[in-house]
């Protein structure tokens, strides 16, 4: 992997994309996700060991956005950041898709999910805006991939939805990605939601609207939207509830 030096980086523009972590610029180099200044030494540190280990693996390289360069600062003391390729699609919640199609999404998110936790690796940032489509070749990118998990390296950054999940009891890292992947496939399928914040969904209508839900796919929001940790919800599989009512019509 190739380094650039954060002195020889010509900004273009800000791009207006912001996180907790960090800031997007377009610049001579390409799309250069900047760490936030306050962000420190140990965390970025951490950062460039997961992201050089992770890209030993070519068979995932299809599934992220390309790496091009890691970006150091001025005395190559530590990382700044690092440059990637422009994904071509959108979000997945900004493209119209059938019911169906939806589930084959997320299966197929699914399966990608479980070739990177195959490596030893966990994406920890599973949210809509993460999550890019191609419509016109399918394919289906992770971006923000430097919040990944490993065993034996620290944990940088936890979503909103694994924090929730620990707060209400939750301590088993595969039950928490069980648990975001069937909250983000909740969402993804009822059109309506726009929030990852469970106590704003409606637990009282959502069951009324959608009848795809079955017995099996109910028990598994019921107990997602009340956090019950260790049930339905932690284990098991809303799309695979779903897949079995879609397979019985």
């Amino acid at each position: 992997m190739d380094y650039v030096n954060i002195k020889n980086i010509k900004y273009k523009s800000n791009l207006g994309i912001m996180g907790s972590e960090a800031i997007v610029y377009d610049t001579n180099y390409g799309l250069f996700k900047k760490f936030h200044n306050n962000m420190d030494i140990k965390t970025r540190k951490n950062k460039e060991l997961k992201l050089l280990r992770l890209l030993k693996y070519e068979d995932l390289k299809k599934y992220y956005n390309e790496i091009n360069y890691l970006v150091h600062n001025s005395t190559y003391d530590y990382l700044s950041g690092y440059i990637v390729e422009k994904v071509e699609g959108r979000p997945i919640d900004e493209i119209y898709f059938e019911f169906d199609t939806k589930i084959n999404i997320l299966k197929k998110l699914r399966k990608i999910l479980t070739e990177f936790e195959n490596k030893g690796i966990i994406y920890s940032d599973i949210h809509f805006d993460n999550i890019y489509y191609n419509t016109i070749n399918g394919a289906m990118k992770l971006i923000d991939i430097d919040n990944i998990m490993m065993e034996d390296l620290p944990i940088d950054l936890l979503s909103t939805i694994y924090e929730d999940y620990f707060r209400y009891g939750g301590h088993n890292f595969n039950n928490a990605r069980i648990f975001t992947f069937n909250l983000v496939s909740f969402m993804f399928l009822m059109n309506k939601l726009k929030t990852y914040n469970i106590n704003e969904i409606n637990k009282t209508t959502y069951k009324k609207d959608y009848d795809f839900l079955n017995n099996d796919a109910i028990k598994i929001c019921d107990d997602l939207l009340n956090i019950k940790i260790d049930s339905a919800s932690d284990n098991e599989y809303l799309i695979d509830a779903i897949s079995k009512k879609i397979l019985t019509k």
